[in-house]
């Protein structure tokens, strides 16, 4: 899997632009946010996208970042929202 300078992605496993990515403390995965509201979590080594959730619908997120101990993932969007 290879992020584009221009938010595009290499393979053809997630629709739309990716605006936002976000390494995972354990460098096993990555969080990737796309512009309609959705985070996509990927494996670092294969691409394979392992799970995807709606975090905040019809928003394009401009932030990610994972708590220290891997746990959780707090995201952001353009309205100020963050979950």
């Amino acid at each position: 899997l290879a992020l584009q300078v221009d938010g595009s992605l290499r393979r053809g496993e997630i629709e739309g632009g990716a605006r936002v990515i976000a390494a995972h403390p354990s460098e096993r995965l990555f969080a990737l946010g796309d512009v309609r509201g959705s985070v996509h979590l990927l494996d670092a080594a294969s691409g394979a996208v392992l799970r995807s959730f709606e975090a905040h619908a019809g928003e394009v997120l401009t932030a990610l970042a994972w708590t220290a101990d891997g746990r959780r993932l707090a995201v952001g969007c353009a309205s100020g929202a963050l979950r």
